[in-house]
């Protein structure tokens, strides 16, 4: 072999080494920006849920406000009646 083809041979595995490198670069750019978009996916969902919840529960906050809101009411009515009773 010769210098210009022991250059050739070093020229064509250079080119391989750099194309494969390329290749896994961008197979790996790929499957990251997959994965981050399940990801992304998945916590909406599960922040979806969590906002319901917090829905579900801030109604049933505002049910309880309103029967004790009744309450104080009527404990109220019952001790103007009792107090102010001849």
């Amino acid at each position: 072999m010769d210098q210009r083809q022991t250059w050739m041979l070093i020229g064509v595995f250079a080119a391989a080494v750099l194309g494969g490198m390329a290749l896994v670069t961008s197979q790996f750019n790929r499957v990251i920006r997959a994965e981050l978009g399940g990801a992304r996916s998945e916590m909406h969902g599960v922040l979806g849920e969590v906002h319901a919840r917090i829905d579900a529960v801030d109604m049933r906050l505002a049910r309880m406000e309103d029967k004790v809101d009744d309450l104080d009411k009527e404990v109220t009515n019952l001790a103007v009646r009792i107090w102010r009773s001849p």
